[in-house]
């Protein structure tokens, strides 16, 4: 099982090539729309998921947030993904009105086929109705992620640039996972993960695909041969 994470722009043409791109070397089993990524306003996740979903034919779920917002706003989206069909949500981050096992409750209510959860709390998150978990990104595999009710997918997240690996390491304990390279080489080191997240299932988390499509496709060519 592979998923993948992909962040809208305002294009939504663009947007589909460059997906269309991915598929010509990847075998795409489902993707997240994250929801406002960094903090930035994008387009809705929920609208931006059945579209793609509806181009592709590859199953879209949205990402719903709950942080800055009502109780009733992430509601309105949960119901909004099961009104125009899609078959699941991630309940990822969870908000002051909202905590993200009263999202997958809410969500397991209108029998979703797959609600997308973090490793934290997990056993709860399991109770209140998660079915797939996908982690932080991933750069120690030597010890990956297991439970025995859920599958966990882990992140892997290629980095291609120095400036955006330092980036990434100042803010670290702010994003919650740790950033490190083996090597000073960072394509040698993505080949390196690529290869041990091959073995298994995995989530992709792309920093941003029209940039980083062409070292992209490379790592899988190198890799898959």
């Amino acid at each position: 099982m592979l998923g993948v994470e992909f962040a809208p722009s305002f294009d939504f043409s663009e947007d589909i090539k460059l997906l269309e791109e991915l598929l010509k070397f990847l075998s795409i089993d489902f993707v997240v729309i994250p929801d406002n990524p960094a903090g930035k306003a994008l387009p809705n996740s929920v609208a931006c998921a059945y579209r793609i979903e509806e181009e592709l034919g590859i199953l879209c779920y949205p990402a719903i947030v709950g942080q800055n917002r009502t109780k009733q706003h992430c509601l309105s989206l949960i119901y909004a993904a099961k009104y125009i069909g899609l078959k699941g949500v991630a309940c990822v981050n969870g908000g002051r009105e909202l905590s993200s096992f009263e999202m997958l409750q809410e969500a397991k209510k209108l029998d979703f086929s797959i609600l997308i959860c973090t490793p934290n709390a997990i056993d709860l998150k399991i109770k209140s109705g998660a079915n797939l978990c996908i982690t932080q990104p991933i750069f120690d595999l030597r010890s990956l992620p297991f439970h025995h009710q859920i599958k966990i997918l882990p992140t892997f997240m290629p980095i291609f640039s120095q400036k955006t690996f330092l980036h990434l390491q100042k803010r670290s304990i702010k994003l919650g996972f740790e950033v490190y390279s083996q090597s000073k080489d960072l394509f040698k080191n993505n080949i390196s993960l690529l290869q041990n997240f091959l073995q298994g299932d995995y989530y992709l988390s792309i920093l941003n695909l029209k940039n980083q499509l062409p070292y992209l496709k490379r790592l899988y060519q190198e890799v898959k041969g």
